[in-house]
């Protein structure tokens, strides 16, 4: 389908339809499928008329080109004894150098000189011309060559053909010609190597000759009926099937060997005689005008996806009452019949013996050995040129076949339904096939300390057409199914009291030594991803690509980290990042799909048991870290937890509460340092005045701490350049001795005092 262009297609079946009318019977209307009122199973008949047709065409090709019924028996003989038959064309060539001569050319232009004689008298007064031609003669040296092909197009069985019996000779032939050149001075190139034995040209005729049965009425062959297996679940559709991929495959193998002769003798043996040659030899000419006409011209190609559409009705007043609009004829079969396969057939051959018929009246005769280019080459050319356009439009007519399928669905549905739609679909399955409890929900957290608390922000597993293209709204949030993960109820070992199920308790390092210990809600998502069966992504990284986004709102805080869930309630963090203040993160999600376990089983099948531990292994570690986790924490809670603070302390603390974070993420400064240390019964107000305390406290430090470090490098400045500036000089309208270093000054400026030493 990716090469299918329907115009082009229609267009030949088209200018096809009218010698289609003239073959059948006048009342007959050959029209295409879609003009006409039919079944689904009218298109697996199609499908299989195509490939019938297409068998039988390629057929009377192999009859004209050679392979006659007894040949075919042998070789039907042998597919039927379980042998692979091959159809190849082995050439090998000669140039041998004969002899060399030495001609004079005329140039093709001639130099004129017009000379003008002038002769007074005194009477009057007249002019003269005279004209004189010159020309120069070239000597060139011509190089005579004898080119020599052999070519031979054999069928054999096995993977070579060693013995008589195993091989059929259906065609051969050497020649020799003379070849002209001018080139080389006095050590001439020959136009070819001395000897070259080409690559044979093979194709497998297997599947084509399996498709044979000797004809009940007599000598010759049938064609078995081709049918399509629709019990098979891999049949989707008329093209979509391992019956009609196997005929592309099979027919496509012939057409490619076909191009492969014909590219062969046009542009490795013909261009000897029209390119290589000199262009006083004759033969250039000649060959060059007898090439020009190899053409399939006129031949009828009777591989055409129509049918037969219904006669119409009779005319008021008489006969039958007309049948309704779009209604279908039980009686009446739309798919060409068997006989109308014969006539087709047979006006393909009668085009292809006309066609053969010239070829012998303007092409010299095979038994001519001088001639390079005779009738046999020109026969073989056209037929391979013909089974190409045969299997062309076996090609498209399949996949016409498909057009018009999805062409019919389109129709039905009103759009042409996408990768969106199909998730849209399944989520509205969904939805009808679980309960409430168990159906697939939006993956959106709403990140927040408790119900009666508004949120800080939200977590979101998106899919949006494109990373950086996807606007806000414009993000579909992926459904999951959702269960949340308890512990089981138990005893409490130390005290023996009854442990309701809660959240389970899970950790993760920060490093070697520190370990981090957390608990709450845990919940595992399970995400089924449809998509189309033969969906290619062609950036799977920036197009439809899972995307998981985190917004915090103004004024809030929360950490958020991602990782993976390893065995033992162990989180293995890889990234972390905090979110505050309207912060939005994007983070595409490369994911990559593990073999499924059918699959798993049926690689390691065949492998030996060492092997099969050492994947089976490798399988249960990539399982096991397959679990694409994230954490989130609420980062107020933890402050208050780390401080000494009562719950809810820095709820309404906006100021304070972004301060303790920049000097926790900026400064790094101790808990130690800002965390209440007195009175455990002291009220909230007073444990978060003191916490205040602390923070200005800090505050005064830092600040002190950045004025002694201006105070440094003002004099470090001094030391290294004692001659550039004093202490309040300006520059530029700009003082350097103010408090930050650069206060206006006015535009007068005294220059030339010495510089003042200040001890630090």
């Amino acid at each position: 389908m990716e090469n299918f262009n329907d115009s082009q297609f229609r267009d030949r079946v088209d200018k096809a339809l009218t010698q289609v009318r003239k073959i059948l019977k006048a009342e007959r209307n050959p029209t295409y499928m879609e003009s006409v009122q039919h079944t689904y199973s009218d298109k697996f008949g199609l499908a299989e008329f195509l490939t019938n047709i297409s068998l039988a065409a390629q057929l009377n090709c192999f009859e004209i080109m050679g392979i006659d019924g007894t040949s075919l028996y042998r070789m039907h003989e042998w597919v039927k004894e379980g042998h692979a038959v091959t159809l190849r064309l082995a050439a090998v060539e000669t140039c041998a150098h004969v002899r060399d001569q030495q001609v004079q050319v005329e140039p093709t232009h001639k130099r004129v000189t017009k000379i003008t004689h002038t002769k007074q008298s005194p009477t009057a007064t007249s002019n003269t011309e005279s004209t004189i031609e010159s020309s120069q003669i070239l000597t060139i040296t011509e190089h005579y060559w004898r080119f020599a092909l052999e070519y031979t197009l054999l069928a054999f069985r096995g993977p070579s053909p060693e013995g008589e019996d195993d091989r059929i000779v259906i065609f051969s032939r050497q020649v020799q010609s003379e070849v002209v050149t001018t080139d080389g001075g006095a050590a001439p190139r020959p136009p070819r190597p001395e000897r070259a034995a080409r690559a044979p040209l093979d194709v497998d005729l297997s599947w084509i000759l399996r498709h044979l049965a000797p004809a009940p009425s007599g000598p010759g062959f049938d064609l078995q009926r081709f049918e399509i297996d629709r019990t098979v679940e891999s049949c989707r559709t008329p093209r979509r099937n391992k019956d009609v991929d196997k005929a592309l495959r099979e027919l496509g193998q012939m057409r490619a060997w076909a191009g492969q002769v014909w590219h062969y003798f046009t542009q490795a043996v013909f261009p000897v005689l029209t390119s290589t040659c000199s262009d006083r030899s004759p033969l250039r000419r000649r060959t060059a005008d007898l090439v020009a006409a190899i053409s399939t011209a006129g031949l009828f190609v009777p591989v055409l996806p129509v049918v037969d559409a219904p006669p119409d009705p009779p005319p008021e007043g008489g006969g039958a009452p007309p049948a309704s609009p779009g209604a279908a004829q039980p009686d009446h079969k739309v798919v060409l019949s068997a006989g109308d396969m014969a006539a087709f057939l047979g006006d393909q051959r009668r085009a292809l013996l006309e066609k053969m018929a010239a070829f012998d009246a303007h092409f010299p005769p095979p038994g001519d050995a001088a001639q390079l280019l005779s009738s046999a080459e020109a026969k073989l050319l056209v037929l391979c040129a013909h089974m190409g356009d045969i299997l062309q439009m076996y090609s498209d007519g399949v996949s016409h076949l498909e057009a018009c399928l999805k062409k019919q669905l389109r129709a039905a549905v009103g759009r042409e339904l996408t990768a969106g739609d199909f998730r849209a679909h399944m989520a509205r399955h969904a939805r009808r096939l679980f309960a409430d409890a168990a159906a697939p929900r939006p993956l959106s957290h709403a990140v927040r300390r408790s119900a009666g608390h508004a949120p800080e922000g939200h977590v979101a597993l998106e899919l949006g057409p494109d990373l950086f293209g996807t606007e806000e709204e414009d993000a579909e949030p992926v459904a999951t199914f959702q269960r949340r993960v308890l512990t089981e109820p138990g005893v409490d070992p130390a005290t023996g009291a009854a442990v309701p199920a809660g959240d389970p308790e899970m950790r993760f390092r920060l490093d070697a030594s520190t370990e981090v210990r957390f608990r709450g809600e845990v919940t595992v998502h399970a995400h089924l991803a449809p998509r189309f069966e033969d969906e290619k992504p062609i950036r799977p990284v920036l197009e439809q690509t899972h995307t998981l986004v985190a917004r915090a709102r103004p004024f809030s805080a929360f950490m958020l980290l991602l990782g993976r869930m390893a065995p033992g309630g162990v989180f293995e963090p890889a990234h972390a990042l905090v979110l505050q203040g309207k912060d939005v993160v994007k983070v595409p999600l490369m994911m990559e799909a593990l073999p499924s376990a059918r699959e798993f089983q049926d690689a390691v099948e065949s492998l030996s048991e060492e092997q099969q531990r050492f994947a089976k292994a490798y399988r249960a570690m990539q399982l096991e870290g397959s679990v694409f986790a994230v954490l989130v924490v609420q980062l107020k809670p933890q402050l208050e937890a780390l401080l000494g603070l009562r719950p809810d302390s820095l709820t309404k603390e906006i100021q304070l509460t972004q301060r303790l974070l920049d000097l926790f993420i900026q400064h790094q400064v101790p808990a130690d340092l800002l965390s209440f240390a007195g009175d455990p019964g002291s009220p909230a107000a007073d444990r978060v005045a003191a916490v205040r305390g602390h923070v200005a406290a800090i505050d005064d430090m830092l600040a002190a701490a950045k004025q002694a470090e201006l105070e440094e490098a003002k004099l470090e400045a001094s030391f290294a350049n004692p001659h550039g500036h004093r202490e309040g000089a300006t520059f530029g309208g700009f003082s350097l001795g103010g408090p930050f270093g650069c206060a206006p000054a006015a535009r007068s400026c005294q220059f030339g005092a010495a510089p003042a030493m200040a001890a630090p």
